[in-house]
């Protein structure tokens, strides 16, 4: 992942959708610490009613969509 983000210099567009991938691929047991705990499983955003969600909330939610309209 280092790789692609230095090489592209784009995390949005490069490594973001490669980190999906392996995410979903791997689940988020293979993650060091030292890239989850500092986001204390927490996401702001400025979307108003949802200013503040888990993150771990979000995943299952989407997870749960996927397979809702993919089975």
């Amino acid at each position: 992942m280092t790789i692609l983000i230095i090489a592209g210099q784009d995390n949005d567009c490069t490594a973001g959708p490669i980190g999906h991938a392996y995410g979903t691929m791997f689940g988020s047991s293979i993650l060091d610490d030292k890239f989850t705990k500092p986001l204390k499983n927490r996401l702001d955003t400025y979307v108003r009613t949802m200013e503040v969600q888990e993150i771990t909330y979000l995943s299952e939610k989407t997870t749960k969509a996927i397979v809702k309209y993919y089975k």
